[in-house]
């Protein structure tokens, strides 16, 4: 009997561990999935902070060369329009290049 009852604890015992293990498991995954869910929310929140840094910072950017075009294409306007007229030359371009269509 004394077999039987050492068998009884030992089963028990087992039972107690198998228990004692699966809540373990069961605590070790939620802990795990809280912290994926943890860390997926704080990614998110930083690729949100940097991507509207960016927006921002590549906003200023074409603002700034929007300017420097404008400027420069009203530069070029302003000597264009500043340089006179050839009409000699471009009546001789006109000509040579009528002549050598024909």
């Amino acid at each position: 009997m004394d077999s039987l009852n050492g068998l009884d604890r030992l089963l028990e015992a087992e039972a107690k561990a198998t228990g004692l293990i699966t809540t373990a498991e069961t605590e070790a995954s939620s802990i795990l999935g809280q912290a994926q869910e943890d860390i997926h929310k704080t990614e998110k929140t930083r690729l949100a902070e940097e991507r509207s840094a960016m927006d921002t910072e590549f906003s200023a950017l074409r603002s700034e060369v929007a300017k420097k075009l404008k400027h420069t294409l009203e530069e070029y306007t302003a000597l264009l329009d500043s340089i006179p007229p050839d009409k000699l030359s471009f009546e001789q371009s006109c000509k040579a290049l009528i002549s050598h269509e024909a």
